[in-house]
C-alpha cells in the first residue's frame, strides 16, 4: 500500500485526539505534553513505510506508540 506524506497527515489530524490523551497519561505539564506529541508524531512518521493498511490506523499507531513511550519514559 503506497501512502503519501498527505495521507499520513490527514491520518495524524483525524487521529491527534488519542495523541494527545496518551501524552496527558504520561505527562503532566502543557510543554512536555507538546513535546512528547511531536516526538510520538515524528516517530509514526518514521514508522510509516511500515503501515500496510491491513489494520486500521489507530491500531498500528496505538501499537506503535505502546511500544516505544514507555521504553522512551524509562517505565
Amino acid at each position: 500500500m503506497r501512502l503519501s506524506e498527505n495521507d499520513f497527515l490527514e491520518l495524524l489530524k483525524e487521529h491527534q485526539n488519542i495523541v494527545h490523551k496518551i501524552c496527558r497519561i504520561y505527562t503532566y505539564d502543557d510543554a512536555s505534553q507538546k513535546d512528547l506529541f511531536q516526538e510520538i508524531s515524528i516517530q509514526l512518521w518514521k514508522s510509516y513505510p511500515s503501515f500496510a493498511g491491513k489494520s486500521k490506523f489507530t491500531t498500528w499507531m496505538l501499537s506503535l506508540i505502546h511500544i516505544s513511550e514507555p521504553t522512551r519514559l524509562g517505565m
